[in-house]
């Protein structure tokens, strides 16, 4: 179980940095807007137990994962205000 959440939770990072990027990984194309540039490997506690995520890098700019902007791995962030 804890390997097909790694699996689905990195390959779902590496769609969200396709469409930033603009073209899928090792493509050449000519609307790409940046290039990747390795990844950055974090731990990440779940229920199933740690995980090794593989976070993508870009030469320029920031990759910040769209889909799941302001949701933990437990649930909704509430936001302290």
């Amino acid at each position: 179980m804890r390997s097909l959440l790694q699996t689905m939770i990195n390959a779902l990072l590496s769609a969200d940095a396709d469409a930033v990027v603009g073209a899928e990984y090792g493509r050449p194309t000519p609307g790409r807007v940046a290039q990747r540039n390795g990844y950055r490997h974090r731990d990440l506690d779940t229920r199933v137990g740690t995980i090794d995520v593989a976070i993508p890098k870009l030469r320029k700019g920031t990759f910040l994962c769209q889909s799941q902007a302001g949701v933990s791995s437990q649930g909704p962030v509430t936001p302290l205000i």
